[in-house]
């Protein structure tokens, strides 16, 4: 398949994804979350059958991945996994405050011991970034709606731009 064509339906999915982000919220995370199992769950069983054909033997760990996927996909479609969802957002959200520290720490070393100051400054600044959203959605009444937004925004952007470099990039000859 031609990677420039790849390039454009990669961006326009992902600007697709950022806008069901943006305006559902939370619970565009267990759709797309959902969505994401189901499609892993019809691989693996995609791939059991071919081996299934192939080589007459059903190899049972992709069976049970592939049936575990498409049950959790099916439950997450269908919205009956709200606590699993708080429980994966949670987790999500202290691990960016681990990691947006472990930058800030990381960026300290960079400035102090490397003598980078053009690197040190801007892994600070992701990192404090990272480490504030998190806590800020964390303990912030009302800050999770405008969290979804702006993750929203973001990734309806990126994909905006990968879709327009895709666009207006000449092809190699």
């Amino acid at each position: 398949m031609n990677k420039k064509l790849v390039a454009i339906i990669e961006g326009v999915l992902l600007i697709t994804i950022g806008v069901l982000v943006a305006v559902l919220g939370q619970e565009s995370f267990a759709l797309l979350a959902g969505i994401v199992l189901l499609v892993i769950g019809a691989g693996l069983l995609a791939l059991d059958c071919y081996g299934l054909i192939k080589e007459k033997k059903l190899i049972f760990a992709p069976t049970l991945g592939a049936v575990a996927s498409l049950l959790f996909g099916i439950l997450f479609v269908l919205g009956k996994l709200d606590a699993a969802v708080a429980v994966i957002i949670a987790v999500a959200m202290w691990l960016g405050v681990a990691f947006g520290g472990a930058l800030v720490l990381y960026s300290i070393y960079t400035l102090c011991f490397k003598k980078n100051i053009k690197s040190g400054v801007a892994q600070l600044i992701v990192g404090g970034a990272v480490a504030t959203i998190c806590l800020l959605y964390m303990y912030v009444d009302g800050f999770s709606k405008v969290f979804w937004i702006i993750a929203g925004v973001l990734v309806a952007l990126s994909g905006l731009y990968i879709a327009l470099v895709a666009l207006l990039s000449k092809e190699a000859k």
